[in-house]
């Protein structure tokens, strides 16, 4: 009977249920709005990394453009984001995507009236 309970609390849940999901700080550096981070996967230590992104009005990261290694992809759940590449911007709204390589220069920014809400996903996790 014990070989049912021994290993249990080693064993890590692929299952990230909303209520426990993880609250990253300070992700973006410095922006003007604070956005609010949540960790979709279970860990930070897997080849991708989800995120869901909630994104004020005013939030703005063009102060330092990200660069890194691997891919992004974002989807918008909810508002609108101007994402830049490379300078050139790419205005998204709720049903939109976009994927790129992450080495390209990148920022965002929530140029509208309404709370932006998007999923990003990065791969592999390397920012």
């Amino acid at each position: 009977m014990g070989r049912f309970f021994i290993g249990q609390d080693q064993t890590k849940s692929p299952v990230v249920r909303r209520s426990a999901r993880r609250n990253l700080k300070n992700v973006t550096r410095e922006s003007v709005g604070e956005a609010v981070h949540e960790l979709l996967t279970p860990d930070r230590d897997g080849t991708i990394e989800a995120q869901w992104i909630m994104t004020p009005p005013g939030h703005d990261t063009s102060a330092t453009p990200f660069t890194h290694s691997g891919e992004e992809f974002c989807y918008i759940i909810s508002g609108r984001k101007d994402v830049y590449l490379d300078g050139v911007c790419y205005s998204l709204e709720e049903g939109d995507s976009i994927t790129y390589p992450a080495e390209t220069p990148h920022w965002y920014k929530n140029s509208y009236e309404e709370v932006c809400v998007a999923i990003w996903v990065n791969a592999p996790h390397k920012w």
